[in-house]
């Protein structure tokens, strides 16, 4: 479990004490069985958290997949609501061209599933806003896509209101917070790198991995210029393997 705080103004004092678990790239198939499924269901209603997050890449590869991540996502029991964010791997099952299946099976599941929308949620006298934006292939199956990653965030951005309260977006690749972070932003959740999974090191900002390139935001906290990106380890993998590099559970908390 990984603890993570987000400061907000003062007056805001519905907001204080407000959670948000986070879990990412859990990858359901090869290397996920329906057991491990299971406890990691049972460690994020663990921690009690106000919402649930799940950003992205839930499915791996196939939409026989689909059922279980329906299982998985209706066993999360938030005290308040859950919200999804797409992946890369959501769109892998859709390689004939058809996305739609895939969005409603998990919409079904998970009516907080946020494609390139916003939501105002509600607490007490006060409210924060909770954006999702959808993952961008580029030229890969462009034709299930809507919005380049900047056209995401400014068409997400934009249904929020600049009223002071706290913006927090999910974007399942790191790499979008190029552009969030000259947006205006409190925080960033993503995963899509499961944290190099082979880990050789951090310095700074530089985690060295030897399966990823280096110019990616990978793995922890990163801040600019007061906009903040936290990257998710995840909960599944590419390979049956991690070294220093264990899975993750991230737990926000607003003070």
């Amino acid at each position: 479990m990984t603890r993570l705080r987000l400061r907000v103004p003062r007056e805001m004092t519905g907001l204080h004490g407000v959670t948000f678990a986070q879990v990412s790239d859990v990858h359901i198939g090869s290397y996920m069985d329906a057991r491990r499924l299971d406890e990691i269901r049972d460690a994020i209603n663990a921690t009690g958290a106000d919402y649930h997050l799940v950003t992205g890449d839930l499915l791996d590869n196939h939409i026989d997949q689909l059922p279980e991540a329906q299982r998985f996502l209706r066993g999360l029991k938030p005290r308040r609501e859950l919200f999804m964010c797409m992946g890369n791997h959501e769109y892998i099952p859709a390689r004939d061209g058809d996305i739609k299946p895939i969005i409603d099976g998990l919409r079904e599941a998970c009516p907080g599933l946020l494609i390139d929308e916003a939501r105002k949620l509600q607490v007490g006298g006060h409210h924060l806003w909770l954006g999702g934006i959808d993952y961008a292939m580029g030229p890969f199956m462009a034709e299930l896509q809507q919005r380049t990653r900047r056209e995401s965030l400014e068409f997400t951005l934009g249904q929020m209101a600049d009223d002071g309260a706290p913006r927090i977006v999910l974007a399942h690749h790191p790499g979008s917070f190029i552009e969030g972070r000259e947006m205006r932003l409190d925080l960033m959740l993503s995963g899509h790198t499961h944290g190099g999974q082979l880990v050789l090191g951090r310095i700074g900002d530089w985690n060295f991995s030897p399966v990823l390139p280096f110019e990616l935001y990978h793995n922890g906290h990163y801040e600019h210029g007061g906009r903040q990106l936290y990257v998710n380890r995840g909960a599944g993998g590419w390979m049956p393997v991690r070294v220093n590099c264990p899975p993750e559970i991230t737990l926000i908390e607003l003070v």
